[in-house]
């Protein structure tokens, strides 16, 4: 690299897509300044093409990318371990439940009973799955919009994940237990 560091980068879109497809092919070199990145990508002597390398050059996006950092919550006030397919399942027939004036599903934790239960309720009627868990914490109860936990859940691939719940009002954090995933969700406020 020019500066010797990659750090710092925002690229366009299509130029990830189109890079990651070269990428397949062989090495890559790249430098780069303020406006403007430049890669350089060799292709494997056994290909047909009439080249041996391919160059890419992609403007680079002005500003710095947000410290997502800062939006992971560090301490969270409970964690349960979940079978990552019964629970994308239960969430799934749960929101069946939901419609547009309450698209909402409430998550309970029991440490007594050792469940959490996830209901929905609306004008066509209710629904609630029980999961058996293994929870020492607080008992806790909160609310999502079922879209934003089926979408992570279909997308880690982990057989478990833990869910990691600060309070009812603060961003919590579905993580494979791999931790190779990582979704950060932020619950509903919900009337009482």
């Amino acid at each position: 690299t020019g500066s010797g560091e990659a750090a710092g980068l925002i690229l366009p879109a299509r130029t990830i897509n189109e890079l990651s497809r070269l990428l397949k092919t062989g090495q890559v070199a790249f430098t780069h300044n303020e406006r403007q990145v430049a890669f350089q990508i060799d292709v494997p002597k056994n290909d047909e093409g009439l080249v041996d390398k391919i160059q890419l050059i992609s403007r680079v996006v002005e500003g710095n990318y947000p410290n997502y950092r800062q939006v992971i919550p560090k301490d969270t006030g409970f964690k349960v371990r979940l079978e990552r397919e019964k629970f994308l399942e239960c969430v799934q027939r749960a929101a069946l439940m939901t419609d547009e004036r309450n698209n909402t599903v409430h998550i309970s934790v029991s440490k007594e009973r050792q469940t959490l239960e996830i209901t929905a309720r609306s004008a066509a009627g209710e629904s609630v799955e029980p999961i058996a868990v293994k929870y020492e914490g607080a008992n806790v109860n909160i609310a999502f919009n079922p879209t934003y936990l089926i979408e992570p859940l279909k997308a880690v691939t982990e057989d478990e994940v833990d869910l990691e719940i600060k309070s009812d009002t603060d961003a919590g954090v579905l993580r494979g237990i791999k931790e190779t995933f990582l979704c950060v969700v932020m619950p509903q406020r919900v009337s009482t």
